[in-house]
């Protein structure tokens, strides 16, 4: 595998920079809690998503695709998670804002809601059969493409995160939170359906 393949840098890019839950709380993240939680939420879904690549590879290695029962608990699960979140999310209020910032570290949200994320599964299951196991399929190689996974998905969620600390200056008013908030939850809520569309 060459690290340098254009097409393999893209498809990583493209799967952690367009819009999905873990990169629209990466946002709602830095808007309540800061650029400091925003940015602890973007590592640990980063860290995350490279255990996701890994362990997919692995499997994939050894028995050539992910089982159905596993993708089926994965999407059960995931759908579950991002319903509550979206609920969460409607649920906040100005006042209660504040009350995010003692919650759970943004480290550890996000590395949930990645590995409870079935989309993050499935692309780096075609990521891993597009440019790791066609090849010589090697152990180093799934690492290097791990790695990178990490790399880049830490600046695509990352650019997710900033966007907040942009979004953090407009969102002083209460209304235009409740706004913000309804947007996100329906964005989520949406993702859902994405989840279960190809058996649609």
């Amino acid at each position: 595998m060459n690290v340098l393949n254009i097409s393999m840098l893209t498809f990583i890019l493209i799967g952690a920079i367009t819009p999905g839950p873990v990169n629209l709380i990466a946002t709602h993240t830095t808007v309540y809690c800061g650029i400091k939680r925003g940015l602890s939420h973007v590592a640990g879904a980063s860290v995350a998503y490279a255990i996701v690549v890994l362990i997919s590879g692995l499997l994939l290695r050894q028995f050539g695709h992910l089982s159905a029962l596993a993708l089926l608990t994965l999407r059960i699960s995931g759908s579950l998670f991002l319903l509550y979140m979206a609920y969460k999310l409607l649920s906040l209020t100005h006042q209660s804002a504040e009350a995010v910032k003692d919650g759970a570290s943004g480290f550890i949200n996000g590395a949930l809601i990645q590995l409870l994320n079935p989309k993050a599964w499935l692309f780096a299951g075609a990521g891993l059969s597009a440019f790791v196991l066609g090849g010589t399929n090697t152990l180093s190689d799934l690492l290097l493409f791990t790695f990178v996974c990490l790399v880049l998905c830490f600046i695509g969620v990352g650019a997710w995160a900033l966007l907040g600390q942009v979004f953090a200056r407009w969102l002083a008013d209460p209304v235009k939170q409740k706004w913000f908030n309804f947007s996100l939850a329906t964005a989520l809520s949406l993702s859902v359906i994405s989840i279960w569309l190809p058996d649609l």
